[in-house]
């Protein structure tokens, strides 16, 4: 797993630096760019000295550190870099339930004000 590219050891993947969409040397104190691993995209560690593994970028996804992947290395990757970040993913299943709770209860209550007016 030792890197092929030169530029892991001349030093010129420092922090924060990009070379187009091939290496993107990630920061310490900034967020972390998008985790999409297709057409030949590194994410390069902030110490500039190898790419993050699998694990790590399943972190960065919001993955709970107990999540197991399946596959080959190559599996892995897709997995994780095609995956929508569970904390989004929870955002919006639990915006969907509330608006279709919200209404299910204006429906009731369209429903029993309709039955109301018709009783009286």
């Amino acid at each position: 797993m030792v890197p092929k590219s030169k530029k892991f050891f001349d030093g010129s993947l420092c922090p924060g630096t990009s070379y187009g969409r091939s290496f993107k040397t990630l920061t310490w104190d900034k967020p972390s760019y998008t985790v999409s691993y297709g057409n030949r995209e590194v994410h390069v560690h902030p110490s500039g000295t190898r790419r993050l593994s699998v694990y790590e970028a399943l972190l960065l996804q919001g993955f709970p550190k107990t999540f197991h992947l399946e596959g080959n290395l190559s599996d892995q990757i897709t997995q994780v870099s095609e995956a929508v970040p569970p904390p989004l993913a929870t955002a919006i299943a639990e915006q969907i339930e509330s608006d279709l709770n919200s209404s299910a209860k204006a429906k009731e209550s369209d429903h029993f004000t309709a039955l109301m007016t018709d009783a009286g």
